[in-house]
């Protein structure tokens, strides 16, 4: 990843941590239970990649 998309990508997967988390989550958990590739769409703003309760495992 390019240095000048680092930010962005962090930017929205924070963004979706707050939108999706459950109650005080920490956000190692909601890692651990959200899909790899969910994260990755989120990372790289693909549309559609932001539903609230996304696809957890």
């Amino acid at each position: 990843m390019t240095e000048d998309r680092l930010i962005p990508a962090v930017t929205a997967i924070i963004d979706y941590y707050k939108a999706n988390a459950k109650g005080k989550e920490k956000f190692s958990k909601f890692v651990e239970r959200t899909p790899l590739e969910q994260l990755l769409q989120v990372a790289a703003g693909e549309p559609g990649a932001l539903p609230k309760g996304g696809e957890h495992r």
